[in-house]
């Protein structure tokens, strides 16, 4: 009995994080929708679909890729699926999403890099939006500061600790994915960009922001350490390298393109 009401505390502490997350995911789903471009794409059900997959794909992911860089938890069915154990990676969480969403889209006939750009360019805003929720609920907090910028919890229900300054990482993370957003938004207005330009710019720029946040956030040093560098900043530099190598790709090939024509 205890340990079922412990467990129902614990999540009722999460229910903040769960409802940024659900406002940012309908900010984008609204978006999505009123975008003129998507109504090109896909139909309003196939809209719904495929956020649906990238949903889940993206919950199960995180979820794998958390356990995968803390190799301290161990994995098992309860705990996988007892969310108040741990967390989320944000980095498997997309990388998960842009890996299984491409096989609905296909099975769909829809253009995978155009409705790929789509999503990569709001993705950005819902995550901005979803770690105000971290920030509510304490998780991912940075490092004990004595700078003027900081937060403290004394909430018990809170994941940080109690009383101490700590760095606002998740604010940080919030803004840096607004601007991110408003750049890729910009560049899709003014540009003329090649299909897939704002796939890998997004993949890129969301890489650096959680490699650079990770160095002020308490949970930086881990286990795995290389050249002080932990497991999620290695996927990070990984999967900002790979993009941006697809990013000037794709690049020349749309300049070539234009050049023909």
């Amino acid at each position: 009995f205890m340990l079922l009401l412990t467990t129902c505390v614990d999540y009722i502490r999460l229910l903040p994080l769960g409802a940024f997350g659900a406002l940012g995911l309908l900010a984008m789903l609204y978006l999505l929708y009123h975008d003129p471009v998507r109504a090109k794409l896909t139909s309003t059900a196939q809209l719904i679909d495929a956020t649906l997959v990238g949903y889940i794909s993206a919950i199960f992911s995180a979820r794998l890729f958390f356990f995968f860089a803390e190799p301290d938890q161990a994995l098992t069915l309860w705990n996988f699926f007892n969310i108040t154990n741990g967390g989320f990676s944000i980095v498997g969480g997309v990388l998960g999403v842009f890996t299984i969403v491409p096989i609905y889209l296909a099975w769909q006939k829809i253009p995978i890099l155009a409705a790929l750009d789509l999503t990569a360019l709001y993705a950005p805003l819902m995550q901005s939006i979803g770690r105000i929720g971290c920030l509510s609920v304490g998780c991912c907090y940075g490092m004990p500061t004595s700078k003027w910028l900081s937060v403290t919890y004394h909430n018990h229900s809170a994941g940080a600790p109690l009383g101490t300054a700590l760095l606002p990482t998740q604010l940080y993370s919030s803004i840096s994915l607004i601007m991110i957003f408003a750049l890729l938004f910009f560049l899709r207005k003014q540009l003329k960009i090649g299909t897939g330009s704002i796939l890998f710019l997004y993949l890129t720029l969301i890489s650096i922001e959680r490699w650079a946040n990770d160095f002020f956030r308490s949970s930086h040093t881990h286990k795995f350490m290389l050249y002080d560098h932990n497991m999620y900043q290695i996927v990070a530099l990984v999967t900002a390298a790979v993009s941006f190598i697809l990013l000037c790709i794709v690049t020349l090939q749309s300049r070539g393109t234009h050049k023909r024509l």
